[in-house]
C-alpha cells in the first residue's frame, strides 16, 4: 500500500504537518520528501518527520524549504491491538499544499508557513 502524495510546488516555503488523534489507540503519522510520487527514494535533504500524537492531541511539526517543488509522502500507521496496520486516505485525487485529510480517527493538515 502506497503512502498518500501530497504536491508541495511552493518549495521555498517551510511546510507545517498538523495532526490530530481522536481516538484511544495509538496512531503514528510519518512524512518525507520525494521528487516524484511512487519512488522509494526520500530527498537527503529533507530529513523524515515522525509524530505520534497522544489522545485527543494535536501535534505538529515544521518541514524546511526545499531548493526544487517536490512531493510529500505521507503514512499514518494505527494500532490495531493485534499489531500495527496502515490507514488509508479518504483522498483519492491528487492533492497540492495546503490539504486537510481525514484518515481513521487522524485528522492531518498540510499547510505552508
Amino acid at each position: 500500500m502506497e503512502p498518500t502524495y501530497v504536491r508541495v510546488g511552493e518549495s521555498q516555503k517551510s511546510v507545517t504537518l498538523t495532526v490530530t488523534r481522536r481516538s484511544e489507540r495509538p496512531h503514528i503519522v510519518r512524512a518525507w520528501g520525494a521528487f516524484k510520487p511512487n519512488k522509494v527514494s526520500p530527498i537527503q535533504e529533507i530529513n523524515k518527520v515522525e509524530l505520534h500524537p497522544g489522545p485527543c492531541e494535536t501535534v505538529a511539526s515544521s518541514i524546511p524549504p526545499h531548493s526544487d517543488p517536490y512531493w510529500l509522502a505521507v503514512e499514518v500507521l494505527r494500532d490495531t491491538g493485534a499489531g500495527w496496520t496502515r490507514s488509508i486516505s479518504r483522498q483519492s485525487d491528487d492533492v497540492e499544499v495546503p490539504h486537510s485529510f481525514e484518515f481513521n480517527e487522524i485528522a492531518l493538515d498540510i499547510t505552508y508557513s
